[in-house]
């Protein structure tokens, strides 16, 4: 939450008041790095938590790794990217929330996620060929928001049990 300070002049004396700002329940704020140009420092910022659909999970982030990947996501090398984007795409955490439909993670999975944003039903996707899959969507912190926050939402077909 964001908070106001507002100085008195009190004679001597300097009067500190602070204020909370009021948050509405359906915009709870979460803590993310989020890129704002290509090649551009990460910058820390409040945002809003995102909210499931169907067929999508939310997961509280417990780690997220980085690496050559991410320094190319971040350079603008991998996919067409709009900005700004919450990158990482190396993600364990645990399942908080589910949608509508979702039926293979359950609150308190503890889950890692699957780069590729795939149907899970073409032929390339059911004879195992996911990185063919004739309706690919992206990958995760490039096409849809990554996981240098607290928590992440995501389709739930790309979370995998721990």
């Amino acid at each position: 939450m964001s908070a106001e300070c507002w100085v008195k002049d009190e004679g001597s004396r300097l009067r500190l008041t602070f204020q909370r700002s009021t948050i509405s329940h359906k915009k709870k704020p979460m803590k993310a790095m989020v890129l704002h140009e290509r090649g551009g420092a990460l910058r820390y910022e409040e945002v809003s938590r995102p909210q499931v659909g169907p067929g999508e999970a939310l997961v509280r982030v417990r780690a997220c790794g980085t690496g050559l990947t991410v320094a190319h996501i971040k350079q603008g090398r991998i996919g067409s990217m709009s900005l700004p984007r919450i990158i990482g795409h190396e993600i364990a955490g645990e399942v908080v929330e589910v949608g509508e439909g979702v039926t293979t993670v359950h609150r308190g999975d503890r889950v890692i996620v699957y780069f590729y944003l795939t149907c899970g039903h073409c032929r390339w996707c059911d004879s195992g060929r996911e990185d063919l899959c004739a309706n690919f969507k992206g990958f995760i912190g490039v096409h849809i928001d990554g996981g240098f926050a607290e928590y992440v939402k995501l389709p739930a077909r790309n979370l995998v049990h721990i």
